[in-house]
């Protein structure tokens, strides 16, 4: 008796490994569709097309017998097909036997395949991203049923033309807002089973950089088209640097999106310290001398500072930019000694905190003057409204804002 239990759980187990294997066999061999959706337009950085996340959905695909198409988003948006989906498989099959060698074959077709498509370059004026999604969904759906869908965009987001138009101040509105009228118009592309993957390329000169608050928000409006299309977002931002315009010259033109700076807030030294938003130091906090970069008590400035010297000390990768700010309007004072005046006024609260221990290669210092993003014109300079222009702003120097500031 115990024998044949133990023959039936022998063949029981024997049943599961197998089972397994296949399910494992299955989901390694399961067909992928991919469309490349790229941004070679102008105001974006250079796209970063040869990410391992983009490679390895490729590999996935040339090795399953998938297709493989771009779209280049512009104000036309165009297609090309690489891999209809049985162009590599006689090569892979020469090398069945030889699983490195068919490693390395696959490799170099997705090298080859991303290195044309990024040199696929805007043709037409502006970027119609919505057009662009809808394009590559459609692509995608005219291949077998039964596979894995993936699209791997590689864009600013910001388009500027078609139905989704961010230069239409769109970026004030409510996310929920915006997919409620794009339904109502019936202009949700059908994403039903589809991955994008996107890589959020910088926005470059002459557009502004989008303050934190309106990159998440741009990056909510995507996600929630999507979702509402019946897809999955999952976004990656991208650490590549350079304009496009380097790479290709005479691009069509994209217009720019007005997009507003952060309002600083009040620097609370009792508050917990954030650089979500910019933080505002006032003229009555700093308590400088009039006209000059010399604080009035240099004591109270260091009690004042304690705590973000503290935020820094404990963050140690965190860069901090300074922004000096002065009050008065153009041919009320001399810029220049305005721009110098905030510079040393930066550079006073930067040695105050370095005194604190803070290290000084962690903060930067920018003088804007009467130029800054947050300059309330019509205050004068004698008035008590004008202390609102007299201030040093704290920015997280990794922040779009601070990277528009400083460039």
């Amino acid at each position: 008796m115990k024998n044949k239990s133990f023959i039936v759980l022998s063949l029981a187990l024997c049943l599961i490994i197998v089972l397994a294997g296949c399910e494992k066999k299955s989901k390694s061999t399961e067909r992928t569709d991919v469309v490349l959706l790229v941004g070679n337009h102008g105001n974006s950085a250079i796209p970063s097309l040869n990410s391992q996340a983009f490679k390895d959905e490729m590999q996935a695909a040339i090795s399953s017998g998938g297709t493989v198409s771009a779209v280049v988003d512009d104000g036309n948006p165009f297609s090309q097909t690489f891999n209809d989906g049985q162009s590599y498989t006689a090569e892979l099959e020469q090398y069945k036997n030889d699983p490195n060698q068919q490693k390395m074959l696959v490799e170099n077709i997705v090298d080859e395949i991303l290195k044309s498509a990024g040199n696929m370059k805007a043709k037409s004026p502006e970027v119609d991203m919505l057009m662009s999604l809808r394009k590559s969904a459609e692509i995608l759906k005219s291949q077998s049923k039964s596979s894995r869908k993936i699209i791997l965009m590689d864009d600013t987001g910001l388009s500027t033309t078609g139905v989704l138009n961010f230069r239409n101040n769109l970026l004030s509105l409510n996310p929920e807002k915006i997919v409620e009228e794009l339904k109502a118009k019936q202009d949700i592309p059908d994403l039903s089973g589809i991955t994008v993957k996107w890589i959020q390329e910088a926005v470059v000169s002459p557009q502004q950089a989008l303050s934190q608050k309106d990159n998440n928000r741009l990056i909510a409006i995507w996600r929630m088209i999507i979702e509402a299309g019946g897809g999955k977002l999952e976004v990656e931002l991208s650490t590549q640097t350079g304009n496009v315009r380097e790479k290709f010259k005479n691009l069509p033109n994209v217009s720019s999106v007005d997009v507003g700076a952060d309002t600083p807030i009040n620097y609370d030294p009792k508050a917990e310290i954030s650089f979500v938003q910019p933080l505002v130091l006032n003229d009555k906090q700093l308590n400088f001398q009039a006209d000059s970069a010399a604080y009035i008590s240099g004591k109270s400035a260091l009690l004042l500072l304690e705590p973000i010297a503290k935020y820094l000390k404990l963050h140690q990768n965190f860069k901090l930019l300074l922004v000096g700010t002065t009050a008065g309007d153009t041919g009320q004072v001399d810029e220049n000694q305005a721009q110098a005046l905030s510079l040393a006024r930066a550079n006073a609260v930067k040695n105050s905190l370095v005194k604190l221990g803070t290290k000084p290669q962690n903060i930067a210092t920018v003088g804007c003057g009467i130029r800054s993003l947050w300059h309330i014109s019509g205050l004068g300079l004698t008035d008590i409204a004008a202390a609102k222009n007299r201030t040093v702003v704290m920015i997280d120097a990794s922040s779009g804002v601070a990277k528009n500031i400083t460039k």
